[in-house]
């Protein structure tokens, strides 16, 4: 497991911080979260990641619908929004025409949102692992992931490593 940088979207990250009950899931995304600040590693996201905490975070402040208080105060979520920027986040710069291609092929490829598929890019683009609690992506990053690995194994003489990661991500599928 790659505990120094990942690419997390925005479930995973707000499933770690904001879920009201912890759940097993909830409490993984938080200890893997806390291990790469711990070893002084690095959030790898995609400039859209900012614009869905802020609207995430924006509507937990909103009213409810009954006219109740939301879940945050304005003060909690300037304190929430301000914690969350100073972490050790790397945000990925406006994507180039090249960029924007290839997520769009993703997109496209694998009937992913545009949104989706930035995450997926930017993960395939770094060779870093993608967090996220998005199933279906996930599912395309590990079917992604293995197709390198198999290319990786077929260009090198020392595929062992690769091949042994490959076996393994074939068992989580099961």
């Amino acid at each position: 497991m790659n505990d120094h940088a990942a690419v997390i979207d925005a479930s995973f990250f707000l499933g770690a911080f904001l879920s009201e009950f912890c759940s097993d899931e909830e409490k993984k995304a938080r200890d893997y979260i806390s291990k790469i600040i711990q070893n002084n590693g690095q959030i790898y996201v995609p400039q859209l990641f900012w614009f869905e905490i802020g609207n995430v975070l924006t509507n937990a402040v909103k009213p409810k619908k009954d006219g109740s208080a939301g879940r945050l105060s304005l003060p909690q979520f300037l304190t929430v929004y301000q914690n969350i920027r100073e972490l050790p986040i790397y945000t990925d710069p406006q994507p180039d025409s090249e960029t924007q291609l290839r997520i769009s092929n993703l997109a496209v490829q694998y009937n992913l949102t545009f949104y989706d598929a930035s995450y997926l890019e930017l993960a395939i683009r770094t060779s870093l692992p993608l967090k996220t609690f998005d199933r279906k992506l996930l599912q395309y990053y590990n079917q992604d992931y293995i197709a390198k690995l198999e290319k990786s194994i077929k260009q090198t003489k020392t595929g062992f490593a690769a091949e042994k990661r490959l076996d393994e991500l074939r068992e989580m599928e099961k």
